[in-house]
């Protein structure tokens, strides 16, 4: 593995790469196939990301504590568990409603 120089913003570039690192330039010849397909990028952020893992712990947390605690009548930590499990899913699937909503 060797490292070129980029043709365009004179960066420093591993000779196994498409694109430059630095300025997004070809690196291949000007008439190859690959330049012309379609790059497609997620661009999903942080934030919808981190509620998304925050809702699905939330449920996983509150259905464990339900679930620990089924056995008993009327367990007040057994109404907890299950609104916290129910709270999370919601959070979890408004999440992924948000990310989709985004993307199109």
């Amino acid at each position: 593995m060797g490292v070129i120089y980029c043709g365009n913003c004179e960066g420093k570039v591993s000779d196994i790469l498409d694109r430059c690192p630095h300025c997004c330039h070809p690196m291949t010849d000007q008439g190859s196939a690959d330049l012309d397909r379609p790059v497609r990028i997620e661009l999903t952020s942080k934030s919808i990301k981190l509620v998304t893992v925050t809702g699905a712990i939330m449920a996983v947390a509150g259905a464990a504590v339900a679930a620990a605690n089924w056995h008993i009548d009327g367990s007040e930590k057994t109404k907890i568990g299950v609104v916290v499990a129910v709270a999370g899913v919601v959070v979890f699937l408004g999440a992924r409603i948000s990310a989709w909503w985004g993307h199109g």
